[in-house]
């Protein structure tokens, strides 16, 4: 029994029924994509053996250059994880646009499938191990140069921001500056109007004392002039009224 974790486990269930051919649903390892593919009773050149491939998978989807080394190896396992079959670990292998699947032609003799026990209710269960060296998606050098592109352009983002942010504090304190200049021209005005309309106050005041005065004297010449004929009336009727103030003369 194998205690690390497989790649990949690919059950086949009704296994008699199968077609003579079948392909994994595909599966990431290291970063990649894979898939397999099996000839269950041989392919055309094998006619004895199980044929199991690995291939990388939705290889019209990567750069042109791409490649993957790799170390690989296939188990053969029970429902209860119980070893039955293993391959010679393959390594070395390189997989690119060329050459994009490997594997075993004479993975397994198809006398096993009679073994006792070796297809439990007529299911095969393969497990896939893989160990990436080198893993390439192509046009290195055209990343490389992108990247750098976006880094610059990032730098030249973040400079223009930085430059902005600046000119945005200038204007502010402008502003700030301003704003202050304005309060200080507002609070000028209101004391100049504070000083107009205590003295518009003032005016009225005076006005009314002026006003309260020129009644006042109209009303003693009124009764200067009451007493003036009241004395002429005197004197007509024989009669003399004594003023005090021509007695104190």
């Amino acid at each position: 029994m194998c205690n690390r974790k497989p790649s990949f486990r690919l059950e086949i269930d009704n296994f008699s029924e199968k077609e003579a051919c079948i392909e994994s649903p595909t599966f990431v390892s290291g970063g990649c994509e894979w898939y397999l593919f099996l000839y269950l009773k041989g392919d055309s050149l094998c006619d004895d053996h199980l044929s199991l491939y690995l291939s990388v998978a939705n290889t019209q989807l990567l750069q042109s250059g791409w490649k993957r080394s790799i170390n690989y190896y296939f188990i053969v396992v029970n429902q209860c994880h119980k070893e039955l079959y293993r391959s010679s670990r393959l390594g070395g292998h390189l997989f690119c646009a060329e050459n994009p699947s490997w594997g075993q032609r004479k993975f397994l003799p198809l006398e096993k499938y009679q073994e006792k026990g070796f297809l439990e209710k007529d299911r095969l269960i393969i497990q896939v191990y893989i160990d990436i060296l080198e893993a390439t998606d192509g046009k290195d050098l055209e990343v490389s140069r992108i990247k750098q592109r976006l880094q610059n352009i990032e730098s030249g983002f973040v400079k223009n921001c930085l430059e902005f942010k600046s000119k945005e504090i200038s204007l502010e304190k402008e502003e700030s500056d301003t704003d202050a200049s304005r309060i200080k021209k507002l609070e000028e005005r209101v004391n100049n109007l504070e000083l107009m309309i205590s003295d518009d106050v003032n005016a009225s005041r005076i006005q009314q004392q002026e006003e309260r005065i020129k009644s006042l004297e109209t009303m003693m010449s009124d009764l200067k002039v009451g007493l003036d004929m009241e004395k002429a009336k005197s004197c007509a009727d024989g009669f003399f009224v004594v003023d005090h103030n021509d007695v104190l003369m």
